[in-house]
């Protein structure tokens, strides 16, 4: 064994706990568990002589740590490494927190995502009380894989205490939010409840980060905060005492703000766009509302991680509500706040050409106060004291200066968040769905989708700037916005870099004068993006804007002769699309083509002509003779850098919907339909002549629904009513009268209830109809025994509910199904 020095400590120990460990990583990892002890500790002797004098005392507490030992002998195989302790869970008693987690946790033998109760649904997880855990030992099997809950408490067993309480206080929230989702709330609020939802269960199953990749983008959402650019406009105006607690006060009742429904925004406030507002109220619920119910979402100040945006939205509401405040109150520091308010959002308005000083004096607000609080006099608790609230890193700050790069992760995210979808309507089901994403994951797994045809259009627009992406991610390449100031403190930097886009220009384009190209380059009315690696320019486009007409013109575009064919061009121009998109709102590219570039300019969504009207830019755009006038329309919200990986995903998605929905049918090939239109010139084709069209079942796919479903659920619901049957279930089971019935039945329906469900619209399609009336009989089921009476009223209009379905919803797939007929008593 290793020499080890003299020490506080007892070395010997920590060595002999430190093969433990070694031991327990051989079994974790499905090493040989049967491995010698003489060959374990050869291997640890020489890790050990490694490890430093912390280490070694970090390890020796925890080996004191440990309580009483016994080696575990098998008989068959002899002794092993393993240490029985009282706090082993898999020796002792199970606790009912590990059995939680492991209703969380993978398998170690499968795939399993988690141990389920068997015959249990896969919501149980969620809306249990977990009353049934206890009766649930180590050899139990899992309802999906079969397994033992022994093999999903491998990874809860390993984690600390820390970890363990942060993982059942999520699983709480998850409980939480589970059950808000059945509830009556706004569709904007329950968007950002089942976007919390599903990123919880991903992080406690795939002990991933919570919002690793959160679409309404992570903090902080903009690159000046609320509270940075307070502390720039005090810094920058004379101030005083009171100015400053004015700011104090005004950071306080923003951070103290309840923002309401963008439903109520859109009512208060018709003439303002509700799109942004609701980007910005699900990103203040995310970050800065529900996590002060739910613990275990991180808690965000609202003036540390909104800037801008807040002012510009949200103000003329702000506002509003500070002069209503004061017209009720007359209280002076109320309006001192509206004035002070008012002010910002002008001086945010000149704050866009200004250089943001990054090493401004911050304004802090611990003892500050909420001037619409109802009890304004009384010393609050700061926000800052509780939340998440510190600068922003550097790189969030707006510069102009040629040492910082104007694009940021954020500055991508906003205009995804802007372009997303708020209801998404389709005609898969989602069970199909949900296969087609597992599919999808697997054969990603599998690396399935890597051996496409190069002939691939989306493949071939995915990697065209994929390897560029890369570079970029990993620092080899970075693109700056630059433009020449006429100021003699410009750094010589962007000199450099502005010589050396110039010679770029006129090495690439040999047929445009070199003085014409310096003078475009270095005029400060023309803006440069230049793309850097390592010290040198390798690719540049210059842009002439025209803001107040609405588009910008594309004077040159080059990348070195050396660096083609990597990808650079399509990247440089995707990033100038999400520059002028997010940036300056500009949304029309011109620009006059040779006949070298038309296809380089195709290939980036540019046309023949444009859309802009013929007086935005006459006059404007510089003609060249032999080239071609094309034109690029951009969307505000698409994320160009994105969106060739974007349409790939779909398609690859829209291929697994394919293959689940039709699975002898998607993998067949069929000639092409060319011979059709030459027998038969100048007709029609009929559809049943198209081949492999007819075994796609085009009479379920194609043809439009018989019926109006909200008439059939209404005659079904009255005649269900009619019937002499249907007394017990008229109205809900009263708690007074059964006293028992709501601590066994967790979800009650009933008719009343389903007609208030009927007139507020809930039932958009005819299976939450038909799953309501499932789930009350199940209830009666479940709760009353077969003979009683109760059953019997319940299996009989279950059965004229049946035959009602098959009249109205023939083609449905969920079914009301009789359970074992009621008993009849027996005669004493």
């Amino acid at each position: 064994m290793t020499t080890r020095k003299e020490n506080s400590y007892d070395e010997s120990v920590a060595f002999d706990y430190f093969v433990e460990l070694s031991y327990s990583e051989f079994i974790k990892n499905n090493l040989n568990s049967d491995i010698s002890k003489e060959s374990l500790i050869e291997i640890c002797e020489k890790v050990w002589q490694s490890k430093s004098a912390d280490v070694k005392e970090f390890l020796y507490n925890q080996a004191i740590e440990k309580e009483s030992r016994e080696t575990i002998v098998d008989e068959n195989s002899g002794p092993k490494m393993r240490i029985k302790t009282k706090r082993d869970p898999l020796f002792d008693e199970i606790s009912e927190e590990l059995k939680r987690l492991a209703l969380f946790t993978c398998c170690n033998k499968c795939a399993c995502v988690g141990w389920k109760r068997p015959h249990a649904n896969d919501s149980a997880v969620f809306d249990s009380d977990y009353t049934w855990i206890d009766d649930i030992d180590r050899d139990t099997e899992c309802g999906r894989c079969c397994h033992s809950l022994e093999n999903h408490l491998e990874y809860a067993i390993n984690l600390s205490d820390d970890e363990k309480s942060k993982k059942l206080q999520m699983i709480n929230d998850v409980k939480k939010l589970y059950e808000r989702l059945s509830g009556d709330e706004p569709k904007d609020v329950l968007m950002v409840i089942l976007n919390i939802f599903q990123d919880m269960v991903k992080a406690l199953r795939s002990d991933s980060a919570l919002f690793s990749s959160q679409p309404f983008g992570q903090p902080h959402l903009e690159p000046l905060s609320l509270w940075r650019i307070v502390s720039l406009y005090i810094n920058k105006s004379p101030t005083n005492k009171r100015q400053t607690d004015v700011a104090q006060n005004f950071l306080k009742t923003i951070d103290s703000f309840q923002f309401p429904t963008p439903t109520d925004f859109q009512e208060q406030f018709r003439s303002i766009d509700n799109l942004p507002y609701k980007v910005m109220y699900a990103r203040w619920l995310l970050y800065c509302d529900f996590p002060k119910t739910y613990e275990s979402l991180p808690l965000y100040a609202a003036s540390a991680i909104l800037g801008r945006n807040l002012l510009t939205i949200g103000g003329q509401l702000i506002q509003t509500k500070l002069m209503e405040h004061y017209e009720e109150r007359k209280n002076e520091e109320t309006r001192r706040v509206a004035i002070f308010m008012k002010d910002l959002q002008t001086f945010v308005k000149k704050l866009n050409d200004d250089k943001a000083n990054k090493n401004c004096k911050m304004v802090y607000y611990e003892n500050a106060k909420n001037v619409l609080a109802d009890d304004f006099i009384a010393d609050e608790q700061a926000v800052a004291q509780n939340s998440i609230f510190e600068p922003e890193d550097d790189s969030m700050d707006v510069d102009e200066d040629a040492s910082r790069s104007v694009f940021s992760s954020d500055a991508a995210t906003t205009s995804a968040n802007d372009a997303m979808t708020w209801n998404i309507l389709g005609d898969v089901p989602d069970d199909i769905m949900m296969r087609a994403v597992a599919r999808l994951e697997i054969e990603r797994a599998r690396g399935r989708g890597e051996a496409h045809k190069t002939s691939d259009i989306f493949d071939i627009a995915a990697k065209r700037g994929r390897s560029a992406k890369l570079e970029e991610g990993e620092g080899i390449i970075e693109f700056h916005v630059i433009s020449n100031v006429l100021d003699i403190e410009q750094s010589k930097e962007k000199k450099a870099w502005l010589l050396q886009l110039q010679t770029l220009f006129g090495t690439q384009l040999p047929k445009m004068p070199k003085e014409y190209i310096t003078r475009l380059v270095f005029d400060p009315r023309h803006v440069n993006l230049v793309l850097v690696k390592g010290k040198g320019v390798i690719g540049g486009i210059c842009v002439r804007p025209f803001s107040t007409q609405g588009f910008i013109e594309i004077v040159f575009c080059a990348v070195t002769g050396t660096e083609q064919v990597k990808g650079y061009g399509t990247h440089m121009m995707n990033k100038l699309k999400d520059y002028y998109v997010s940036q300056k709102k500009i949304y029309h590219f011109l620009t006059y083509a040779d006949e070298f570039a038309v296809g380089y300019f195709k290939k980036q969504g540019f046309s023949m002509g444009t859309t802009l009207p013929k007086e935005k830019y006459m006059g404007y755009v510089k003609e060249y003779e032999g080239a071609s006038f094309m034109g690029c329309q951009l969307h505000p919200r698409i994320v160009y850098t994105e969106y060739s990986n974007l349409m790939k995903e779909i398609r690859d998605l829209y291929r697994c919907v394919v293959e689940e929905m039709y699975p002898n049918f998607s993998n067949k090939r069929y000639d092409g339909i060319e011979y059709l239109f030459q027998e038969n010139p100048g007709k029609p084709l009929p559809l049943s002549m198209i081949p492999g069209l007819k075994e796609m079942n085009l009479k379920e796919v194609l043809q439009p629904p018989k019926h109006n479903f909200k008439t059939s659920m209404k005659e079904i619901l009255k005649k269900l009513k009619d019937d002499k049957n249907s007394w017990p279930f008229l109205k809900p089971v009263d708690p007074k009268e059964v006293p028992l019935y709501y601590v066994h039945i967790k979800f009650p329906i009933d008719f009343k209830t389903m007609e208030e469900k009927m007139k507020k619209g809930y039932y958009i399609h005819e299976r939450l109809f038909i799953a309501d009336m499932k789930r009350m009989f199940a209830n009666c089921y479940l709760f009353n025994g077969k003979n009683s009476v109760f059953y019997e009223h319940a299996y009989k209009l279950n059965q004229v509910f049946l035959k009602l379905c098959n009249v109205h919803f023939p083609d449905s797939d969920l079914v009301a199904k009789l359970p074992e007929p009621p008993e009849k008593p027996k005669k004493k």
